[in-house]
């Protein structure tokens, strides 16, 4: 195999997504042509089974699900009558990620008896991510000046992403640990502790509430067949101390979700509210739907909704400081694209949470081994978006869009690619 190949791009893709500011982009493009070259010159038909068990999802829901957000920013510009091209730099990253889809669910870059990427990536790929990250951010200093983070990355998506592949490098170690080198088992374990501390350094909220849901998943679908009642309990028992210890290197971040409860509780929803963290996202998902409900169809583009921000309905409870701070976005994905592209909005960005999970719970219910592995990759990675997507934008840079787009097309076509596998006769002796 040659050491630039397209499968050792895609094997090493996400090692220098929070590094290197257009690695990603770049890459996704490269892929892209690759893997629509391997189409035109393949030619082969869609697989199409007649028998049961079932497939996740059929190859076209997918794609349009790629192709959604594109289309619901295209459909809202037409009904407002405006042109904005900027607004279809990251949507066309999902597109371009329609092709590579296709020829993975095709089988293109498998290599017999070879690891499929998705798992690749959570045994070897993210570990070395986490630890290069982690070195990285020794040397290289950000200067954002709050949070730790590397020069482009924000340090809520920093803290929100070395979370997920610190979870997902768990997984892969809890499922590969008997065939794994005990040298190999040591560096996903320091690369889990990078992680986790990498995502409490930041001083980020983002996507800790996809802790739990993991925890809940790993234990009982994962750690207790495998190891035991007991043994889990153990194990369990010394991962919450680990990040509890880890916590005590930022106290504040503990401190951040006492305060986001008491937020959440002390919030006035017939009067003025503060300026703080928790209460200005609570106005800001009412905000949105109070612009959604004024132009459910056309939506308003970036900034158009701007024009009702002094309405009397939002004065009641949002400050002006509060009202103005959307420019930047509202805070959740869903919401963001509710009231950029009204109902288009809320289709494509609810399809692409919605599907990515179907597609995953369907997999775990109907397949094994491998297969079964690549679909619960994909449900934490889902998981994660949505949990994360709650409180902050996932889409809003075209470096996101491009990790997102080609990390859920590699898991969900490698899925399906298996599960035709899975569904062919086996040949006579």
């Amino acid at each position: 195999m040659h050491l630039l190949s397209i499968r050792t791009l895609l094997l090493a893709s996400p090692v220098f997504f929070l590094t290197i500011s257009e690695w990603t982009n770049v890459l996704v493009v490269i892929l892209a042509v690759a893997a629509g070259w391997y189409l035109h010159k393949s030619a082969k038909p869609p697989f199409s089974p007649a028998a049961s068990p079932p497939r996740p999802l059929s190859t076209t829901l997918i794609v349009c699900m790629l192709a959604g957000p594109l289309a619901a920013a295209m459909i809202g510009q037409l009904l407002r009558q405006q042109l904005d091209l900027p607004v279809f730099d990251a949507p066309l990253r999902y597109v371009l990620c329609i092709p590579i889809f296709l020829a993975l669910s095709r089988g293109w870059q498998q290599t017999q008896g070879g690891m499929p990427i998705a798992l690749f990536w959570v045994r070897t790929a993210f570990p070395l991510t986490l630890v290069w990250t982690f070195l990285f951010t020794r040397f290289w200093p950000s200067y954002w000046g709050v949070g730790l983070t590397t020069y482009f990355v924000d340090p809520l998506t920093f803290g929100s992403y070395c979370l997920l592949f610190a979870l997902l490098t768990i997984l892969g170690l809890s499922f590969f640990w008997r065939e794994m080198h005990w040298f190999q088992r040591l560096f996903s374990l320091a690369a889990v502790v990078c992680g986790v501390y990498l995502s409490v350094a930041s001083g980020s909220r983002t996507g800790w509430l996809s802790l739990p849901v993991f925890l809940v998943l790993w234990i009982f679908y994962i750690l207790k067949p495998k190891i035991g009642a007991l043994r889990t309990f153990a194990l369990t028992a010394a991962i919450f101390l680990m990040v509890a210890g880890l916590l005590t290197i930022k106290p504040h971040l503990a401190s951040k979700f006492v305060l986001m409860a008491r937020e959440i509780r002390d919030y006035h929803w017939d009067a003025m509210n503060p300026d703080t963290s928790v209460t200005m996202r609570i106005s800001f998902y009412r905000m949105g739907w109070f612009y959604f409900l004024e132009r459910p169809f056309t939506g308003w583009g970036d900034l158009g909704w701007m024009e009702l921000m002094n309405a009397p309905e939002l004065m009641r409870y949002a400050s002006a400081f509060t009202r103005e701070f959307p420019s930047h976005g509202f805070h959740n994905e869903i919401v963001t694209q509710t009231v950029h592209s009204g109902v288009w909005g809320l289709v494509s960005s609810s399809a692409l949470f919605g599907i990515v999970l179907y597609c995953a719970i369907r997999g775990i219910k109907w397949l094994s081994d491998s297969a079964w592995m690549v679909s619960f990759a994909l449900l934490i990675f889902g998981c994660h978006l949505l949990l994360a997507g709650m409180s902050t934008e996932i889409t809003n840079l075209v470096f996101l869009v491009s990790f997102t787009g080609l990390t859920a097309t590699v898991m969900l076509g490698e899925q399906q690619w298996l599960w035709s596998q899975s569904l062919k006769p086996v040949a006579s002796q």
